[in-house]
């Protein structure tokens, strides 16, 4: 076995854990807003703002426009590897990736999934949380196996070359949001 494919099998756990940790807290973040508005505004309220900041995110998405969303310009670094602490690195790592906010986010999926979360009540926007969190440390593994970060990357192109299906997936998966939501004040 290669020390990258060591490396990688090695790091999966902590990255894993560090992806769940991580959306828990962008999860508590949320349950906290959604805790707020529901102290100070009535519920449907809430569910009026929340139709409406999803709509337009869902119009961006499928115009191929990009509005303003709370996101950092930078990637977690590629340079992980060069640390002895490789499983307490990947755990880092993982959480940094988990939380979302604080790395680039190239579709509206999770500022979406955020605000119907936060809209319909702290438990889910922690469920919400922590499945993002998972979800997105699972790009780990596919790196599994390989035996250079190049070889990491090329696993990668498909998903490069084609960022119009996130994009579509976002924007149909807002869309659905969307109308449950309408539908939740309108009855």
């Amino acid at each position: 076995m290669s020390r990258a494919q060591h490396f990688f099998r090695d790091s999966l756990l902590p990255h894993l854990a560090g992806g769940v940790f991580g959306g828990l807290l962008a999860g508590v973040a949320a349950a906290g807003v959604a805790g707020l508005a529901e102290l100070l505004l009535p519920a449907d309220v809430v569910l009026a703002i929340a139709a409406v900041l999803v709509a337009s995110f869902t119009v961006s998405e499928t115009l191929g426009m990009r509005l303003w969303r709370p996101s950092a310009r930078r990637q977690v670094s590629r340079d992980f590897q060069r640390t002895r602490y490789h499983r307490t690195t990947a755990f880092i790592w993982g959480a940094d990736l988990g939380f979302g906010w604080s790395t680039k986010q190239p579709t509206s999926a999770l500022l979406t999934a955020t605000v119907v979360a936060a809209s319909v009540g702290p438990e889910l926007a922690l469920t919400t949380g922590a499945l993002f969190g998972v979800t997105r440390a699972l790009t780990l593994v596919l790196a599994v196996g390989t035996s250079s970060r190049s070889s990491v990357e090329a696993r990668f192109d498909w998903l490069r070359r084609h960022r119009h299906v996130p994009r579509v997936g976002t924007a149909l998966t807002s869309s659905a949001l969307t109308a449950a939501l309408t539908l939740t004040i309108v009855y």
